[in-house]
């Protein structure tokens, strides 16, 4: 469990330590699972409900912050070092920011148009 930044506690089922570490995920199959995220994110940010898009941008956001964290790992690590495989397929994975862009816009935009409306 993880505490949010709003106080709360959620299963953090992202980043490779919660997987693999935890929940004992195959380490050779973290990339594929990262890439299944990126699908379901990939169609989950086409969503015009900006109450959906937020869910969907909330699980982006711990999906980014889990490629960061292989991205961070200096050319010594000693993951990076003996399973550059993995390293290079998981800092591969898509990045999606162009659609996640627009997903926050289309919140902003539906929320100004409320707040004009006086909602």
């Amino acid at each position: 469990m993880t505490k949010d930044a709003d106080g709360r506690y959620y299963l953090n089922y992202v980043p490779w330590p919660s997987v693999v570490q935890i929940a004992g995920m195959n380490d050779d199959d973290y990339p594929s699972y990262l890439r299944d995220i990126a699908k379901t994110l990939r169609a989950g940010i086409q969503k015009f409900d900006p109450r959906v898009l937020s869910k969907y941008l909330w699980i982006y956001d711990q999906y980014i912050k889990a490629i960061e964290l292989f991205e961070n790992l200096g050319p010594r690590n000693r993951y990076r070092q003996n399973n550059p495989e993995n390293y290079a397929a998981v800092v591969a994975s898509p990045k999606l920011t162009v659609k996640a862009r627009h997903a926050r816009q289309v919140i902003a935009c539906v929320y100004r148009k409320i707040k004009l409306a006086g909602w």
